[in-house]
């Protein structure tokens, strides 16, 4: 039986003293993502297993934690969004 798509998890682990972050995920697009950044970066990224678990891929990652990153959303004023689209039109143009 295959996992829910809400079972598919994506866990990002480090701790205070390691340089390093592990990553383990059966999201296909973080899969994608992170197989394309080991290939263009090796020596920064680095693919440690992949696996099928219950029907469903599962890979495991390891990268500096420097490269975790948690922000917070953009709020652009009406102004604000107004310039950046008259900016897009003009390279568009």
């Amino acid at each position: 039986m295959a996992l829910c798509n809400f079972e598919r998890e994506t866990h990002i682990l480090y701790d205070q003293e390691g340089a390093f972050a592990s990553m383990e995920t059966m999201d296909g697009k973080m899969i994608r993502r992170m197989d394309r950044m080991c290939e263009e970066y090796p020596d920064t990224f680095e693919k440690i297993y992949e696996r099928e678990y219950e029907g469903v891929k599962e890979c495991g990652y390891r990268f500096p934690k420097r490269y975790v990153k948690v922000s917070v959303p953009r709020v652009m004023t009406e102004e604000q969004k107004e310039a950046a689209a008259e900016r897009l039109r003009s390279l568009s143009v």
